[in-house]
């Protein structure tokens, strides 16, 4: 019993490992994974200053110009625009337990059925006002049994 517990504990965190390891592209076809934004960093290729770290960013649009102009205009530079990096990690998509669900979660999941959690009571059943002002629908005045109900009871 104790290799077949260590088996599946050693099963459920080689599921959690599959989604860790997943491009982006690959997470998002997964029905077991989902993209998760972590950063968004703005660039402006004209913000690099050498050829190395200019061309590290060709893939959105940066690139290295050579310029020769004379004594006023001479040096090179980066040029492209702007652009955005987002980055992201792949998770696990939790399933929740039916008890966890919301009505509409619930409904929309065919192994889960809703099922209303209503109590029923009266209000004479409070002996203070305190405890009958709290429950919806009573209201505290006496008479013979001091707790009565409004529109409704409880």
């Amino acid at each position: 019993m104790k290799y077949f517990l260590i088996i599946i504990s050693l099963f459920g965190s080689l599921l959690q490992a599959q989604c860790d390891d997943l491009l982006e592209s690959q997470c998002t076809s997964s029905s077991d994974c989902e993209w998760v934004i972590t950063d968004t960093e703005n660039y402006n290729c004209a913000n690099f200053g050498n050829q190395s770290s200019c061309e590290n960013y060709s893939g959105y649009g940066c690139s290295w110009e050579f310029s020769w102009g004379g004594w006023q205009n001479y040096g090179s530079s980066c040029v492209g625009g702007s652009f955005s990096v987002i980055s992201g990690i792949c998770e696990e998509i939790e399933v929740l337990e039916c008890s966890e669900m919301n009505q509409l979660q619930c409904t929309q999941n065919d192994e889960c059925n809703w099922s209303e959690n209503i109590s029923y009571g009266s209000c004479s059943n409070f002996n203070s006002a305190s405890s009958c002002n709290t429950a919806s629908g009573c209201y505290w005045y006496c008479t013979f049994t001091c707790c009565d109900y409004g529109s409704g009871g409880i």
